[in-house]
């Protein structure tokens, strides 16, 4: 449990800091002074930052993913088929935490989910 505990909050510390990083070269991208070959070179350290939030996300630990939910053995994040053209991401795993004994006949959830930390509505709206 200490280790998948470690290996999560590593993953999750991965994870804030790629979205602090998006956030620095989104600013970047504002500037009206960039060139062709320096929005090239931002897209693609982009993508790479993308990535390592895909590989953080979907870390094992002896055989189990993180991230997925009740089953386990479910790769957290699965890329589309036709990924590189449309960029969608499929969540393998579901929204419900697994439990891990803590006494004879008590349980408690272990954990979050992806599904916790990563979804949001994209579209939604609010009367006024």
């Amino acid at each position: 449990t200490q280790a998948l505990n470690e290996m999560s909050d590593d993953a999750m510390g991965d994870i804030k800091k790629s979205l602090e990083f998006i956030k620095i070269d989104l600013m970047k991208g504002l500037n009206a002074g960039m060139d062709s070959s320096d929005k090239l070179a931002l897209s693609a350290n982009l993508k790479g930052i993308r990535d390592t939030i895909l590989d953080s996300a979907n870390v094992q630990v002896d055989g189990e993913y993180l991230f997925t939910g009740s089953s386990t053995q479910k790769q957290t994040f699965v890329k589309d088929d036709d990924f590189k053209i449309n960029g969608k991401v499929e969540f393998g795993g579901d929204g419900f935490l697994r439990q891990v004994a803590v006494q004879p006949g008590s349980y408690r959830d272990r954990g979050v989910t992806a599904y916790d930390v990563a979804f949001y509505t994209n579209s939604s709206a609010t009367s006024g």
